[in-house]
């Protein structure tokens, strides 16, 4: 290809920057479409449809980007969000102490944490 999966990323925040959500989202949709295996692209469409309120997809595509690349952090990330939002603060828990595993320092994680102990 190319375009590779990280300008495609970087295009999509542009777009969402400049308020075109269909071009972002048709960024993101073929980076994930054109780079199955890229844990990033797939966490990157989540989050687009987390921020929409669309938290099925959202989970859907988090879990598919653990599938395809187990070793980042930032699907707990969004899970942690989601299972906030869902009012399941356990669960919301176990991702932020699994991603935290995965990446010690992510000040987003250490905050899904305290804020699922305070519930």
């Amino acid at each position: 290809k190319a375009i590779t999966a990280r300008a495609l990323i970087k295009g999509s925040t542009s777009y969402e920057r400049l308020k075109r959500d269909a071009e972002a989202k048709q960024m993101l949709e073929w980076a994930v479409e054109w780079y199955p295996n890229d844990g990033f692209a797939h966490t990157n469409l989540a989050r687009f449809y987390l921020e929409r309120g669309q938290a099925e997809l959202a989970e859907k595509l988090f879990k598919q980007a653990i599938e395809v690349s187990p070793w980042i952090h930032h699907p707990y990330i969004g899970l942690g969000i989601l299972a906030l939002q869902s009012k399941q603060p356990d669960l919301a828990r176990k991702f932020a102490e699994y991603g935290l595993t995965l990446n010690p320092e992510s000040p987003e994680l250490k905050a899904i944490l305290e804020k699922a102990q305070d519930r």
